[in-house]
């Protein structure tokens, strides 16, 4: 087969330089024949149905010629791109939790105290107050009443009574049972009358003092708690009531104090 290739080739062209596969084959009367380019990857199939082989053989040669002749016309086959490497895997970096923001809220408290040393020893007293609270801090006004004592000083007596204003600030720890600092301010009147003497008067006197406060809340359900404080009040300035003739009847003391429970209500 290669003789009668280079017998059908023109003698100027250069001897093959690629790989050839011929096989032949008979099946139903028909011979058959296919010719594999190797190198180039080209099949050519022919057929005869003729009664010998001989003229299958010379068309394969002059077909296997040709497929010679065109190597150089052939062009390469173009290589399939890689596909570019995948990217590794960058894993996400965890969601950290969302930060929950308490939103500010309002409370009110009312209960009752004890001062001691303020109007008299030991006095009771009822307080009230509303707040705006933060996440760790709160801001609040608020009253203080100290219902009339009475001072007896021979021949009468002195009723004195205290009502004052607040404003407190306090930061704390804690939610369902919280601890926590106070500063306040209290500014407000004493008021004292006398009573059973030769001429008994009415006197109104300015009243200012400061407290710091340490407390101990704790809630009872989603929206009310109990709430403990106490703390030393000292006064701003000194206030003193006196009968002519029976001395003083009150003085301002130079330090006080105020334990108080308080029943809170919070809004949610």
């Amino acid at each position: 087969m290669r003789r009668f290739a280079l017998a059908a080739m023109a003698p100027s062209l250069s001897p093959p330089t690629h790989a050839y596969h011929v096989s032949f084959d008979r099946s139903g009367g028909a011979y058959r024949a296919e010719i594999v380019d190797d190198t180039a990857g080209r099949t050519r199939r022919l057929e005869d149905t003729g009664a010998a082989c001989g003229p299958l053989g010379q068309a394969v040669a002059v077909v296997v010629a040709t497929m010679w002749s065109s190597e150089r016309d052939e062009a390469s086959p173009v290589p399939v791109p890689l596909p570019p490497p995948a990217p590794p895997r960058v894993e996400p970096a965890p969601t950290p939790p969302p930060v929950r923001v308490r939103n500010p809220r309002w409370v009110f408290g009312a209960g009752a105290a004890v001062a001691v040393a303020v109007v008299r020893p030991a006095a009771e007293a009822l307080i009230a107050d509303g707040a705006i609270e933060f996440a760790h801090g709160s801001l609040s006004i608020g009253a203080l009443w100290i219902p009339v004592q009475r001072i007896d000083v021979t021949p009468g007596s002195i009723d004195v009574e205290l009502i004052a204003g607040s404003l407190r600030g306090c930061a704390f720890l804690g939610r369902e049972t919280s601890f926590g600092f106070c500063a306040k301010i209290l500014a407000g009147v004493l008021r004292a009358e006398g009573s059973g003497y030769t001429t008994d008067v009415e006197r109104t006197r300015p009243w200012a003092a400061i407290e710091p406060e340490v407390f101990i809340g704790r809630s009872l359900f989603s929206w009310v708690r109990v709430r403990a404080s106490a703390g030393p009040i000292v006064p701003l300035h000194a206030e003193t009531f006196s009968v002519t003739g029976a001395g003083a009847a009150y003085a301002t003391p130079v330090v006080g104090a105020l334990a108080a429970l308080t029943l809170e209500v919070a809004t949610p």
